[in-house]
């Protein structure tokens, strides 16, 4: 897919909050990100299909806790929406996270089950977390840089540069350029088709729900079920599992 020039708009809000693009610095580093990631078109592609297995259940679940729906962007910028993705900082699941911050809240990690895998475990722990950043910081660029660096990191670089806002603190180039990613993604999955992604609904991923039958209830045909499938459906599972304890079903 060839890249085109587009325009910026002119004011860009992130979580109820404007976006400073009338400083050079903040719109050069988010039409970094922008056309980074335009220029990596399967990934767009890839993200809306994504998207339709878990933006309705993060969505959901962001109205139900009072947060800001972009913040559903953040699951695309951590993961690509990949329940098993694992980073070199041996963070897991869709939000990414560290068995420590995991267990901290509340989510089991152990050798044979990972609830940081598991879609909703790992959002409902995710919306806590990113509510006390934000209740510590008072804003979002700075909870989310937070989230991704870490609180004590953040306001080191705060009280050793005696600057208060994301956009004036010098931190890891990767902190630094990861608020500008999840306003890219933003700015791409709220209306692909103004950049040229289409992708009809009918061919974006289906949603699944997990139910637990009664030993021995699974019929034949399910019994043929392979264990690839039965990983993907069941991505809290680091162990292999027993057929029966678990029954898979895409949600229509």
């Amino acid at each position: 897919m060839p890249i085109h020039h587009h325009r910026l708009p002119d004011t860009i809000v992130f979580a109820g909050e404007p976006v400073p693009l009338d400083r050079w610095d903040v719109a050069e580093r988010l039409e970094r990100e922008f056309y980074t990631a335009l220029g990596n078109p399967a990934q767009v592609i890839l993200w809306l299909k994504r998207s339709a297995r878990y933006f309705p259940y993060i969505e959901t679940e962001l109205r139900r806790a009072g947060l800001p729906d972009d913040l559903k962007y953040v699951a695309v910028v951590e993961s690509a929406l990949l329940p098993r993705a694992y980073s070199w900082a041996h963070a897991s699941g869709i939000w990414q996270f560290i068995a420590g911050t995991a267990r901290s809240y509340g989510l089991r990690v152990t050798a044979s089950w990972d609830e940081r895998r598991e879609p909703a475990r790992s959002t409902a722990a995710a919306l806590a977390y990113l509510s006390d950043l934000h209740a510590s910081f008072g804003d979002w660029p700075l909870a989310l840089a937070a989230y991704n660096a870490g609180e004590s990191r953040v306001r080191g670089a705060m009280t050793r540069q005696g600057v208060s806002t994301y956009h004036q603190l010098s931190l890891p180039l990767e902190t630094e350029r990861y608020f500008f990613h999840i306003l890219a993604a933003k700015l791409i999955l709220a209306d692909p088709a103004q950049y040229g992604f289409e992708v009809p609904p009918e061919e974006r991923l289906r949603c699944f729900t997990l139910r637990r039958p009664v030993p021995g209830a699974l019929g034949q045909s399910e019994l043929l079920t392979t264990w690839t499938i039965i990983r993907l459906l069941n991505p809290g599972h680091v162990r292999r599992i027993h057929r029966g304890e678990l029954r898979m079903e895409l949600a229509h």
